[in-house]
């Protein structure tokens, strides 16, 4: 069905201005964010207007659409070198947005398009480290709610559809209700770790801490696990320094400290290193 309401084409133009504003929001901060979202609607508007004007088959913009698509791909690549592959995703999201806007001639590409906006509002959010970002999630419910209103009963009304802003707002306060309710009652899965590198802690795992800390501290007249393994360490450590470096013995603090530096050393030998363990050793 052809898209020549022009309630439909006012909403989505604010819906495309506030994924817009967030993904700027995320990247450039509040003003570019503004001004994003003030060029972008008018914009928006302005570019399905002049495609509602004209048919599909002898559509004047297809050629313009495939060029922006075209320079879209382009600069995917390049981007994606330079800047990663999320900065890059969203431009040529971007670029995807605006070429589709000078084909959106009928519903089943707004919902196309619809959906383009709400891929970048997420991709934003996964960039954005701010609170702020909540506020343009719930415009985006508003803003979206009321386009699917207005998308379905305005074909049905030949585009003259009477619907009260309460009933909007009503509609938007639903949804946003019930995406709430969702989110506090689904279980969270547990986080996939991503990019993690396998065992890269097992340099923190030792039984005899853990037992430390499960057990209860009862007082000190039994030396804890783990003070006894770090007075081992300091020992073991002493007895290596004194018999590489007998003359700095007299400068070392005394046995009872858990702690001690054996000083700095100018020259090291890559033959024999000293051996501090798994994690360090080059041996």
């Amino acid at each position: 069905m052809k898209l020549d309401s022009l309630k439909v084409v006012y909403w989505y133009s604010m819906v495309s201005a506030v994924a817009a504003g967030a993904v700027l929001f995320a990247y450039l901060g509040f003003i570019a964010a503004l001004l994003g979202s003030i060029l972008v609607m008018p914009l928006t508007h302005f570019i399905l207007v002049l495609v509602a004007r004209v048919n599909e088959e002898a559509s004047p913009y297809l050629k313009l659409s495939e060029q922006i698509a075209a320079m879209g791909i382009l600069l995917f690549l390049p981007l994606l070198i330079l800047n990663g592959i999320l900065p890059a995703l969203l431009v040529f999201i971007g670029f995807a947005h605006v070429a589709l806007l000078f084909q959106t001639h009928d519903y089943r590409r707004l919902y196309i398009g619809l959906t383009v906006g709400f891929t970048a509002l997420i991709a934003g959010a996964v960039e954005s480290k701010s609170g702020v970002y909540l506020f343009f999630f719930l415009a985006y419910a508003v803003t979206i709610s009321i386009t699917l209103g207005y998308a379905y009963i305005e074909p049905l009304s030949n585009n003259r559809s009477q619907w009260n802003p309460l009933d909007q707002l009503r509609a938007a306060a639903w949804l946003i209700g019930v995406a709430l309710v969702i989110y506090l009652i689904v279980p969270r899965f547990p986080a996939g770790n991503v990019g993690a590198i396998p065992g890269s802690d097992h340099f923190y795992e030792n039984q005899a801490w853990e037992q430390e800390a499960n057990q209860p501290h009862g007082g000190d007249a039994e030396e804890s696990p783990a003070r006894s393994l770090l007075r081992e360490l300091a020992e073991k450590f002493d007895r290596e320094g004194s018999d590489r470096r007998p003359d700095r013995t007299a400068d070392r603090p005394s046995a009872e400290s858990p702690f001690r530096y054996r000083g700095f050393d100018y020259e090291m030998d890559i033959d024999n290193p000293d051996d501090q363990g798994d994690r360090f050793s080059n041996a």
